[in-house]
This record gives C-alpha cells, structure tokens and sequence, in this order.
C-alpha cells in the first residue's frame, strides 16, 4: 500500500478529504500548513501529496517551488478553493499533476488519487488473476470475431495469445508486433462508454489492409483500390469490433455504448494520441495472421484509466460467479 499526505490548514477539509481516501486502504497521513507539509516530505517520503493552497507560514505554490527546486519527486494534487485565472497553470508549470476544486468531490479525488499512483509506478497494476480474467475475455471475443471472419474470407486466421498492460500512448508502437515497422496503419476505430470507457481499434500495416480488401472483393490488383478500402474495412471493423466488445460487455455483464465506427490512416505513434490526460491506457492486445494471404493485423483494446476501477469491479464480479 501507498503512503498518502494531505495538506490542508482546515481541520475540516482534512478530514472530509481523509474520510474519502480512507476506503482505498492506502495509509493516511496530515499536515496543517506548508511548513508542516515540508518537513513531512523529508521525514515521511509519501507517494501522493494532496495538496491546499492558501494556508498560513507557507502557502501551497511555496510547496510546489520547494519541491521542484529540492527535486522533490512526489505526483502532488492541488486541491483549493483558489479558482482564479492563472492558477491552474501556475500548479502545472510548479509540477502539480492535477488541479481540484473545493469542496472535494469523490469521484474526482479517487481519479485523480489513480492517475498519481500510476505516476508514482504504485497503481493500476493487475493482479495475476485479474489479468488472466481480463486476457482470456479478449481471447473469446477475439475467437468469435475470428470465425466471423474466416467465413467472410474463406482462409484459416492464427490467433496469438492476447497481452494486457498498463501502457503510455507514446509507447503504443512498441506493443503491436512489427506493423509500426511498415509504416503507415490503416484502422478502424470505435469508442465505447458505459460500465468502462476506452477505444476499440482494428489495425493493420497498410500492405495487409490492401490484400485483405482485394481478397473481400475479388479484386486481382490494387487499381481503385482507395475508393474501396476505407468503407470495405470500416464494415470488417465494425463486425470485428461489434463481436469483440459484445462478446466481453456480455460475459461481464457490462452495458456499453458505442461511436460509429470510423477509418484512421497513421503511424502508430497517433493512433492514439490525446485519448488520455495523462497520457497512460490500459492496453488490451490481439494479433492474428492470416497466413494463406500473408495478412497481419491487430485488434486493440483501450481502457481510459478513469474507469479502471469500473472494468475491475465488473472483472471481480466475474471471478466472484
């Protein structure tokens, strides 16, 4: 477990912001004011700072100039009723990692308690258990997409084991096999809300995406081919996709909602870019080849990891049945 300061000069906000901190587990410490505060991060070294701005001795913007000037590396979330313009960014350029209004508000505080965990390396790590649940529920969906689309194609498709991890959107290239080694991707994308929110995306290097299609449409060479591509593969996304997410919404109970589907071509570096605020996704991973056409490809979860608490409850209701 974690280590959690909360800064605050009101006895009051203190203890409202502790008693939702409390049910994470995660030990609680106090201080009053600034100095008080400082002295803790020396002697305590806790993994999160939460942290009020306007206090007595030295205030919250003190703190964070302490800290970055001491190299002081702890993910600190400001929580003030200070909202005037230019304060936020003051925070960010001091190195806070989120802003919060006052009064406190649950669901706030333990997202942002989540995204400075995983900052710190301490959270959102899966249990065994829960990543074997989690990696055998993409494998299902994954099978069923499959059958789909061997029917459409006629050609047996290979299916390798999935892989779930805790990823940064600028690390994606190097967790989907050797397609961001081609170049440019083609995709399609889906977003869903709901239980747990994230995007769902069918990937491949653009050399398979043109056999596939060719092979779809009985086309013997690539002429014409980019009038039909990206409405032939927008229509295999939303099959593949569709029986994915409904195949893991049903085992899990989850209800979901779902985005039309659209066609993305880039390098994997953008796939998806900007789809978090910090910059971190739980990555749920399918390849699949298609060895008779020599077609590689991707199914790819995302999970925002604002809802991870959501698809883990749904998760542990599953290893509960």
């Amino acid at each position: 477990m974690s280590t959690i300061l909360v800064t605050d000069d009101s006895a009051f906000l203190r203890r409202r912001t502790c008693s939702i901190l409390a049910e994470t587990g995660h030990t609680i410490i106090q201080a009053g004011d600034g100095v008080a505060c400082v002295q803790m991060l020396k002697d305590e070294q806790p993994d999160v700072l939460f942290l009020d701005l306007v206090m007595p001795n030295m205030d919250g913007f003190d703190v964070l100039e302490y800290m970055q000037h001491n190299a002081i590396k702890v993910p600190t979330i400001v929580l003030t009723a200070d909202i005037q313009q230019g304060v936020s960014e003051r925070c960010m350029e001091l190195g806070a990692l989120a802003y919060l209004n006052k009064p406190p508000k649950q669901d706030e505080v333990l997202a942002a308690l989540d995204l400075a965990l995983l900052d710190c390396g301490r959270s959102m790590n899966l249990t065994d258990e829960q990543r074997d649940v989690l990696s055998e529920l993409v494998n299902i969906g994954v099978g069923q997409a499959s059958s789909t689309l061997n029917e459409m194609i006629g050609h047996h498709i290979r299916l390798k084991v999935p892989c779930v991890r805790m990823i940064y959107e600028n690390e994606l290239s190097e967790h989907i096999g050797d397609a961001d080694a081609l170049g440019m991707l083609s995709s399609v994308y889906m977003g869903f809300q709901g239980d747990f929110d994230g995007r769902a995306m069918l990937v491949f290097p653009q050399k398979s995406a043109n056999i596939l299609v060719s092979s779809l449409l009985g086309e013997g060479s690539d002429e014409g081919m980019n009038e039909l591509k990206s409405g032939t593969l927008v229509e295999v996304g939303n099959i593949l996709i569709n029986g994915v997410m409904g195949s893991m919404a049903n085992m899990l109970g989850a209800s979901l909602r779902y985005t039309v589907p659209d066609y993305l071509e880039c390098e994997a570096m953008n796939l998806v870019k900007g789809e978090s605020e910090d910059g971190c996704l739980l990555l749920a991973e399918a390849s699949f080849v298609i060895d008779d056409l020599r077609v590689q490809g991707n199914i790819l979860l995302f999970f925002q990891v604002t809802s991870f608490k959501r698809l883990l409850a749904c998760v542990e209701q599953e290893l509960a049945a």
